[in-house]
C-alpha cells in the first residue's frame, strides 16, 4: 500500500523502515475502504509515522502520558505542516 501513496522512494523507504509498519499498513487500508483519497492517506502515513517516531512506539508497550507531552512540546517541526484529516469517523 505504501507503494500506491508514495511517489517518492525516499518517502516510501522512510515508511517501509518506521515502527510498527503493519499497523500503519492497516489502519491506513481501513481508511482506503471507507473512500480516503490518496491525498488524506499519504497525511495519514505521515502522521502516523512521525507519532510512532516521535512516542518510540514498540510492538509491545505502553504509552505513557510523560512521553505524549514530550513529544507535543517538540512541536510540529519534525511532521507534516498540514494538521490531517480526522482520524477516522466511524472507529469507536
Amino acid at each position: 500500500m505504501f507503494d500506491q501513496i508514495f511517489e517518492r522512494s525516499d518517502a516510501l523507504r522512510r515508511q517501509l523502515a518506521g515502527p510498527l509498519r503493519e499497523a500503519r499498513l492497516a489502519y491506513l487500508r481501513h481508511r482506503a475502504e471507507q473512500g480516503a483519497p490518496r491525498s488524506t492517506l499519504r497525511k495519514l502515513a505521515q502522521y502516523l509515522l512521525v507519532v510512532t517516531e516521535r512516542l518510540n512506539l514498540q510492538p509491545r508497550g505502553t504509552v505513557t502520558t510523560a512521553q505524549i507531552e514530550r513529544a507535543a512540546l517538540l512541536g510540529p517541526s519534525a511532521g507534516p505542516r498540514n494538521p490531517p484529516a480526522p482520524l477516522c469517523s466511524n472507529c469507536g
